[in-house]
């Protein structure tokens, strides 16, 4: 018990450090923001900021750093008879059902107006697309260097952003759609993949590497 509240009591501490973090590099610019001024909008110490993100960059993609973690999880937990896509599904559920925690119009708003964030916001996208093709690379036994299934976790991830709604827009509307208000598309976002791996499946077993293995 005592250790769930402070789990809860470490998760609401990040929430607003992230928070406070992505209004001032809205209102401020992200090299205008110190980690001092994170700190004292959070309610925090400045040592605080930096235990939770040695980076100052790292606590833009914080919200994202969270949700990918989670992705890990399903992966390597699913179960038996689980394939990679089943652990997609389950993680899009997952996350609609925590539901925005962050607020991702503060998130697209502050990417969008600092280009610096948005690389790092690329190197993390490419590392669960990386988590995502591995998966799949091992669950059919295929080569590292098979293309099919890096098109298929890029297209699984902008599928999950399409759902999400996450674009770097400066003036988002306040109302734009979470994965959580998007629930019911997930299944049929899941049943395009599984025809598009399907047909990667079909593509490589008539290649000419694999009439000549």
């Amino acid at each position: 018990m005592a250790s769930s509240l402070r789990e809860k009591n470490k998760q609401r501490t990040r929430v607003a450090i992230v928070r406070a973090a992505l209004e001032l590099y809205i209102e401020r610019g992200y090299d205008q923001t110190t980690v001092s001024m994170i700190a004292e909008r959070a309610g925090v110490s400045p040592r605080t900021v930096s235990t939770y993100f040695p980076m100052k960059a790292d606590i833009a993609v914080g919200p994202l750093e969270t949700i990918f973690s989670r992705l890990q999880t399903c992966i390597d937990s699913r179960g038996r008879g689980q394939d990679t896509l089943d652990a997609l599904e389950s993680w899009m559920q997952g996350e609609a059902e925590i539901g925005d925690e962050t607020g991702q119009n503060l998130v697209r708003r502050a990417m969008a107006a600092n280009p610096l964030l948005q690389v790092v916001e690329r190197e993390r996208m490419i590392g669960a697309e990386k988590l995502i093709a591995e998966s799949l690379i091992e669950e059919h036994r295929l080569s590292p260097g098979d293309i099919g299934p890096h098109l298929l976790a890029s297209a699984a991830l902008a599928m999950t952003f399409e759902l999400w709604g996450h674009k770097h827009v400066k003036e988002p509307h306040l109302d734009s759609p979470h994965i959580s208000d998007r629930v019911e598309f997930i299944p049929y976002a899941i049943a395009m993949l599984r025809s598009a791996e399907q047909s990667m499946i079909t593509n490589l077993a008539y290649s000419p590497e694999a009439r000549t293995s």
